[in-house]
């Protein structure tokens, strides 16, 4: 792959995603009342979104960009310098504030903003489609 740590993160969210995915279909109520299923996908969810962060934060190491001084920044550094349009960057620099609340507000997550999220993982997957798209455009022949 283009880049061998952006793959192995790909991958990783691949995972996650896929986790994640067989969470979906469940209920707000169901949801609510089950502790395992809150714990399976707040922890899949800090990793998908860790392994995002990840990979932006290798972006801008590999090719000289602004340092970013948040995790939320890291997206906006990517919007600035062309690799992930706007409404993505804006939707990734929600999720790292997410993750953050996830992390560090464990005591206070609402489950009914986490199922909300749950409901809406195709912005991981724009966001793995625009990173590849991005190295492909850059590096073509490591890809």
């Amino acid at each position: 792959m283009f880049n061998e740590k952006v793959g192995e993160l790909l991958k990783v969210l691949k995972e996650c995603l896929e986790m994640l995915g067989e969470f979906q279909g469940i209920d707000i109520r169901s949801y609510r009342n089950d502790r395992r299923v809150q714990d399976i996908v707040e922890r899949e969810f800090e990793r998908a979104i860790m392994a995002c962060i990840d990979i932006g934060a290798r972006l801008i190491s590999l090719y000289n960009f602004p340092t970013a001084s948040s995790y939320a920044e890291v997206f906006e550094v990517l919007n600035r310098e062309g690799v992930l349009p706007r409404d993505i960057s804006d939707a990734m620099a929600d999720l790292a504030r997410f993750r953050n609340v996830l992390v560090h507000g464990y005591f206070r997550i609402d489950p009914e903003i986490v199922h909300s999220k749950l409901q809406n993982l195709d912005i991981f997957r724009r966001f793995a489609r625009a990173i590849v798209k991005f190295m492909e455009e850059r590096c073509p022949s490591e890809s």
